[in-house]
C-alpha cells in the first residue's frame, strides 16, 4: 500500500496561511473521557498503532498505515474495557483511513464523535505510549492522500512527545471530539522544513491528518454495509500550465463531466464563483462539494466561453 500522506504535503505546506499554537495543559476529565474511547492496535504482541472507537459495537477508525503491519498476524485491540480480537474490515482509498472491527461484536462501547471543524490550538493525542499534548498548528495544507492520490486539505499537528509510533493516533479537541487521525507517513524529521515552534520540553513530532470533513465522509462510507462512498466525484482530470492556466486533460468515459460535454483541451476559467488562477483553486472547489450537488464550471476554448453544470456523484470504487 502506498504512503498514506504524500510527501507533496511537505512541499505545499507553505501555502497554508492559518496557524495556531498550544494552549495551557488539558484537564484530567478530558483525559478520562478520551481514554474510554481509544485502543492500542497490537499485531501479535507488538503495538503498531492506535485506534478510536466510532460506534457502540466496537467499530474503530485508524490509519491505513496500520494495515500492512497486522497482515498475517493476530490483531487485537487493547482498550480500557479489555482486550478484543479484531480484523481489518475495510479501507477508504481516498483518505487512507481503515475500519477495524472486533471479531465478536461488542455492545455499549463508548465512542467518539467527529468535530464539525478543526480548531487551531490545543488538543489531546492518544499514542501507544499514552497521552500527549498536541497543537493543531495549520489547517488546509494541500496534499495528495490515499491510494486514489486524491487532493484533500490536511491538518498539521505537532505532538509534545518522543513517541515514534503514531499510526492511527487520534487527536481530540477540548470537548473530546475527534479532529484528526494521524499518519506515520510524515513526522518531525520529514517535515524539518516547516516552521517549527517547540510546544513543550520535547522536540515536537510533526504529523498530518485529513480534515474532519474527510473523516466524516470516510466514516460514513466505512460504516455503510455496502461501503458506499461519500466522496465527491465529477470525472475530470486537469493540469496547471504556465501562467496558472488550468486545462482539462481528460474526462472519465461515461462520467459526469463527459456526460455534459466537458472536453479535453478546454481551459477552466471559473470554478463556481472563484476565478481560477491555479489547479489548487479547482481542487479546493471540487473537494467542498457534496454528492447530489452540481459543480459549476466556466470553460474556455479558442476564445469562446461556456458554463456547464456538472453533476457531483459519489466516487466510484477504485479499479
Amino acid at each position: 500500500m502506498p504512503s498514506v500522506v504524500s510527501a507533496l504535503a511537505v512541499a505545499l505546506a507553505a501555502f497554508s496561511g492559518q496557524q495556531g499554537s498550544l494552549a495551557p495543559p488539558l484537564s484530567e476529565g478530558l483525559l478520562s473521557y478520551v481514554n474510554l474511547r481509544v485502543a492500542t492496535v497490537f499485531a501479535d504482541d507488538q503495538a503498531v498503532g492506535e485506534t478510536v472507537f466510532v460506534a457502540a459495537d466496537g467499530a474503530a477508525l485508524t490509519s491505513a498505515d496500520v494495515v500492512p503491519l497486522v497482515d498475517g498476524k493476530v490483531l487485537t485491540l487493547r482498550a480500557a474495557a479489555g482486550t478484543f480480537p479484531a480484523r481489518v474490515e475495510r479501507v477508504d482509498t481516498v483518505t487512507g483511513l481503515a475500519l477495524l472491527r472486533p471479531t465478536s461484536p461488542l455492545t455499549g462501547v463508548a465512542y467518539a464523535t467527529v468535530a464539525p471543524s478543526v480548531p487551531l490550538g490545543v488538543g489531546l493525542a492518544m499514542l501507544p505510549s499514552g497521552s500527549a499534548r498536541a497543537a493543531v498548528t495549520r489547517v488546509n495544507v494541500p496534499g495528495l492522500v490515499g491510494e486514489a492520490r486524491a487532493f484533500t486539505p490536511l491538518t498539521e499537528v505537532r505532538l509534545e512527545s518522543t513517541q515514534g509510533t503514531i499510526s492511527g493516533a487520534p487527536v481530540f479537541d477540548t470537548q473530546g471530539r475527534l479532529i484528526a487521525v494521524l499518519s506515520s507517513s510524515l513526522n518531525g524529521t520529514a517535515s524539518a522544513t516547516l516552521s517549527a515552534t517547540a510546544i513543550g520540553p520535547a522536540q515536537p513530532i510533526v504529523a498530518f491528518s485529513v480534515t474532519s470533513l474527510s473523516i466524516r465522509r470516510a466514516l460514513a462510507g466505512l460504516l455503510d454495509p455496502k461501503g458506499a462512498s461519500r466522496h465527491p466525484y465529477v470525472g475530470i482530470r486537469y493540469a496547471e500550465q504556465e501562467g496558472g492556466k488550468v486545462v482539462v486533460t481528460a474526462t472519465s468515459p461515461g462520467g459526469p463531466a463527459a456526460s455534459v460535454g466537458v472536453k479535453a483541451g478546454e481551459r477552466i476559467v471559473r470554478a463556481g464563483t472563484t476565478t481560477v488562477r491555479s489547479a489548487l483553486d479547482v481542487a479546493t472547489y471540487l473537494f467542498l462539494l457534496e454528492p447530489g450537488s452540481m459543480a459549476i464550471l466556466t470553460l474556455e476554448y479558442q476564445g469562446v466561453q461556456r458554463t456547464l453544470m456538472v453533476p457531483v456523484v459519489p466516487m466510484p470504487p477504485a479499479r
